[in-house]
């Protein structure tokens, strides 16, 4: 029994390869409204549409977008398409009346009285365009036909069914079910000829369709078709054939389909152009139309399986119905000279070379071999290594290397050996002599790989070990990361590997002659982390880019900056389930649960031939969030205004070429320029500045489809330059761009500044000019108290009084001369302390100006009397101007004596509500007539005391707003029986300030009198 179920050895098969085609496809899960399509077309732009029975739907190579009732379509089901050179895109819906859409919008009768004036009897017509005169006919398998022209519609009436009109060389024809008509010079049709000759019974009444190219005409009839061809005006028969029945296409280089709605399309590919030899694609599909994308991609149209896509380097497919013994690929590795080994479950090894395939069945024990790793030699010669043996092969043949303990995991071939892992040991072998087996450790291993300095690392199901101590010691110790079980190992350059884990994923690892020195994880680096993988590729030098094997496809990771592409079934992979992957130049192969991939990942000779776009802005404003859609307007240069209190603003980002399905990545070229004039801000100026006039340009990589910009974007206006690039990097040679505004808030606009700074401006200089005032005002009240102090020692005053002393000598009077001097000593020690202050107490200033006049009354004996009446009304603590009486009273002792009799002076306090008032009133010649003896005698001199009164009066109101006032009145005026003059002063009672000023005086005064 062991025997029988031994492997099987040298059965050798060698197969021609037959290839299935991998298409994409499009159904409701990638955002297709429905899978009923009807109809399809590719617009100038580079735009898909297609049209279902619940909506029109636009395609951009990444999202799909869907417009409805709501977005102003007429009837959810559309049943055909057609773009003129206006680049409206015209519809046939389910109601009659045909509408268009451009530019956004839908256009119906409702909107265009044009389209009011076309009315057929059916629900389906056909539309051409005239690439003379641009002329549109519409035509709707009824009598009518219309030509909209200039947008003036004109109607034409046939007495048969209107099939198409169509121009062929200089002539415009009109084909009807059996009959053609010709369009004369006159507006009018002229029956030109008819096929009803290539009838048995006369006319046919089951037309299907009508296909037309060149001068060519397909009639398709339920019982047949009929090929004619148009010869010196007439229609002649060029090939017939029974079947089959639907909808015709023909493709750019005029070669014939028919897409059937029960075994799929039929395609003619024959050199003449007949309907001999035809090749069915999708058989078994309902297919109801077809057409043919700028890149060369054929879109089906399905009743019932949504949109399938066959690109001209299609992905190709291989499994068991192409001759495989298991569809489960498990290893790949490269075939020298070309092509590609491979493994599946069941421990079958192929090679790939030029189409045929040669595959060596080694069969297994129960039916389960996975080969797990193939090696190639510098020769040439391979090593497989599977779960129940490995094996080697040389010059064609092959033999089992002698029992190896356990399960062979993974296999090395470094120089002359070949190390390997299985799940009890690792040892190595000769490669020259293939049984000479060396164990190292018994140990379950699991991955192999060497460093760039030539060490060997192995994996383990709980950690890193490598050759410098016959892998003895676990590594890990400071990496808790790497204490998982170790799927794959790969030399990343540099001493580092490259190290994947199921929990971690891909793992980069530095290392140091054999020491770890540090770990990063790789999916901290990406948009979207990928995980489970299966196994790892990494390309050669010049490229060094990674290719990963998972359960959702292939990616391909660039380290040098993280760009990610990504393959699945989407693009041609026979399952989403990858085992294992190979690259070599322009060709990826992947090994999947349901076959064998052969992928072209890089077109040779391609140009970037599509288009790059902006499809769509979208932000949050106020809670909600306003999408924008691109979509059906002109793709020139957009500008775009986004409101101030706009977050979370992105651009959606497209590129037009669907062989990448999607797998593209973006360069985006941003240059900062200025706001409008209106809407400047500081710091978008400064950028415009520092950026040499918006010269400087950032380039940055999109990899997600979206431009996202965060919560905010400064306020600026945005160029930005997007160019698309495809798997195989090639540049979109259509970059598209476009201009975002971002609005400031009114607050941060610099005309909002200059205002600011102009009121803090005005409010400094406004500070400055007052506080110089202020100054001012010190430097005159100091320089009234100095003038004050010199005024009152003026030498006139001095003398007069040293004179009075001498008096008082001869004849002598000591008494009298010493209470003089006392008064004489004491006035002038509290003139030098008042004149340093503005405000004093009412009692001090009272007590001094009582010296004053006691000493005036000394000196003048019994000829001079004075009085003080109304002082005990006033408080004596009450806050008075220092010195304000002293000039007024001197004025009035020199100028106010009586020239005959007794001098009489008389001072009077009032405090009446919130004002102190004195009068000072004299018994001399008066005012005015002093005045006038100056006159008589030629003098100006004015009173020096009462100029610096004036001037005292006029700070003091500055500094405290004291109310104070100084009137002179002569008693000569007011009554004619009495002389002399009465002086009044008077000022509110101290305000806030006023009191405060007073407080600060006399807390410096206090001090300066405190003793020392």
């Amino acid at each position: 029994m062991r025997i029988a179920l031994s492997f099987i050895f040298f059965l050798w098969v060698s197969l021609a390869l037959t290839q299935t085609p991998a298409y994409l496809h499009y159904g409701v899960k990638d955002g297709l409204p429905s899978n009923l399509v009807y109809c399809g077309l590719q617009d100038h732009n580079g735009l898909l549409w297609f049209g279902t029975d619940k909506g029109l739907a636009c395609y951009d190579g990444t999202r799909f977008r869907t417009y409805s009732m709501k977005d102003g379509l007429p009837d959810p089901e559309v049943l055909m398409m057609f773009e003129d050179s206006q680049d409206r895109l015209w519809m046939c819906c389910f109601r009659h009346k045909p509408c268009y859409f451009k530019e956004g919008k839908f256009y119906t009768s409702k909107q265009d009285t044009m389209l009011d004036k076309i009315n057929f009897a059916t629900s389906a017509f056909d539309i051409t365009e005239d690439t003379v005169d641009q002329s549109l006919w519409l035509a709707g398998m009824s009598c009518e036909l219309y030509r909209i022209k200039n947008n003036q519609v004109t109607a034409y009436n046939f007495h048969e069914a209107l099939v198409k009109v169509f121009r062929i060389g200089s002539e415009v024809h009109a084909f009807c079910m059996n009959h053609v008509y010709k369009h004369e010079a006159d507006d009018t049709w002229k029956y030109e000829d008819g096929i009803t000759r290539y009838f048995q019974n006369g006319k046919r009444t089951d037309f299907v369709a009508l296909g037309l190219q060149n001068n060519q005409a397909l009639y398709m009839f339920a019982s047949g078709l009929i090929q004619t061809k148009l010869e010196n005006g007439k229609f002649t028969l060029k090939d017939q054939k029974a079947q089959p029945i639907g909808r015709i296409f023909f493709d750019r280089l005029g070669r014939c389909w028919i897409c059937t709605f029960s075994n799929g399309a039929l395609f003619f590919n024959n050199p003449d152009f007949d309907l001999k030899n035809p090749i069915t694609y999708l058989k078994g599909n309902k297919i109801n139309n077809m057409f043919e994308d700028l890149q060369g991609t054929r879109w089906f149209c399905t009743s019932n399986n949504g949109v399938m896509a066959l690109p001209q380097d299609v992905s190709l497919n291989y499994n068991k119905s192409d001759g495989f013994l298991s569809s489960n690929i498990t290893a790949l590795a490269r075939k020298p000279g070309g092509g590609v080994y491979a493994g599946d479950d069941e421990g079958n090894f192929y090679a790939f070379a030029d189409n045929q395939i040669d595959t060596f069945l080694f069969g297994s024990y129960d039916g389960y071999n996975r080969v797990r790793q193939i090696v190639v030699g510098g020769n040439g010669d391979q090593w497989i290594a599977s779960d129940e043996s490995l094996t080697f092969r040389s010059n064609g043949k092959s033999r089992r290397v002698r029992a190896i303990k356990g399960n062979t995991k993974s296999i090395l071939l470094q120089q002359d050996k070949l190390w390997y892992g299985t799940s009890y040991l690792i040892g190595n072998i000769s490669a020259q002599n293939p049984d000479s087996n060396h164990t190292l450790v018994l140990r379950r291993f699991t991955a192999l790989g060497e460093d760039s300095k030539g060490i060997i690392w192995a994996g383990s199901v709980n950690g890193l070990y490598n050759g410098k101590d016959s892998f003895k010691l676990m590594l890990c110790e400071q990496f808790p990361i790497l204490k998982s079980r170790i799927i794959a190992i790969h030399d990343a350059g540099n001493e580092a590997l490259w190290v994947v884990t199921p929990e971690s994923g891909l793992l980069r690892v530095q290392t140091q002659n054999g020491i770890i020195k540090g770990v990063e994880t790789i999916n901290r680096y990406l948009n979207n982390p990928i995980n489970n993988i299966q196994s790892i590729f990494c390309e050669p030098e010049q490229s060094r880019r990674i290719w990963l094997a998972t359960n959702t496809g292939v990616y391909g990771v660039q380290p040098a900056n993280w760009q990610v592409i990504h393959f699945d079934a989407h693009d041609g992979l026979a399952d989403d389930d990858v085992n294992a992957v190979l690259v070599y130049k322009d060709t990826l192969w992947a090994g999947t649960v349901n076959g064998l991939t052969r992928l072209l990942i890089r077109t040779p000779n391609a140009v970037g031939d599509f288009a790059s776009l902006f499809s769509g802005l979208r932000y949050h404003l106020q809670r909600e969030i306003v999408d924008t859609s691109f979509i059906g307007r002109p793709f020139q240069t957009k500008t775009l205004t986004v409101p101030a209190d706009a977050t979370l603003i992105e651009l959606d980002l497209s590129g037009l070429d669907f062989r990448s399905n999607g797998n593209l990545r973006y360069e985006c070229i941003t240059t900062q320029g200025l706001l409008p004039f209106m809407d400047w801000t500081p710091e978008n100026l400064f950028n415009w500045f520092s950026s040499r006039f918006g010269k400087q340009r950032d380039t940055s990589w999109i990899q997600d489809n979206r431009l996202n910009f965060g919560v905010n974007l400064p306020a600026s206006r945005y160029h930005f330059q997007i160019t698309a690039v495809n798997a195989g990097d090639q540049y979109s040679n259509q970059p598209n761009v476009l201009e975002l505004i971002r609005l400031p808030f009114w607050y941060q606009t610099i005309w909002f500044w200059l205002f600011i700074w102009g009121l803090v401006g005005i409010s400094l200089f406004r500070i400055y000019r007052t506080s110089v005032a202020f100054r001012e005002l010190n430097a005159a009240a100091s320089e009234l108290q100095l003038q004050a102090l010199r005024a009152q020692m003026n030498p006139h005053f001095v003398g007069n009084s040293i004179n009075a002393i001498q008096q008082f000598f001869y004849p002598p009077d000591p008494e009298r001369a010493s209470e003089y001097i006392a008064l004489f000593t004491r006035l002038l020690r509290q003139t030098m302390f008042f004149s340093e202050q503005n405000f004093v107490t009412f009692g001090e200033e009272l007590a001094y100006n009582e010296d004053y006049l006691q000493m005036i009354q000394l000196r003048f004996s019994d000829r001079f009397k004075f009085s003080v009446e109304g002082a005990e009304r006033i408080m004596p603590d009450m806050p008075f101007p220092a010195m304000i009486l002293q000039p007024i009273l001197e004025n009035a002792t020199i100028h106010g004596l009586a020239p005959q009799g007794q001098s009489v002076l008389k001072v009077k306090f009032s405090l009446e509500s919130d004002q102190i008032s004195c009068t000072v009133e004299d018994n001399g010649v008066g005012h005015l007539e002093m005045q006038n003896r100056k006159k008589r005698v030629g003098s100006d001199q004015k009173s020096k005391g009462l100029e610096i009164l004036n001037k005292k009066i006029y700070t003091l109101n500055r500094l405290y707003n004291i109310g104070l006032t100084f009137e002179l009145q002569d008693l000569s005026s007011t009554e004619q029986a009495m002389h002399g003059t009465r002086a009044i002063l008077r000022y509110n009672l101290p305000s806030s300030q006023y009191q405060k000023g007073y407080s600060l005086i006399n807390s410096r005064s206090s001090r300066k009198n405190q003793p020392k």
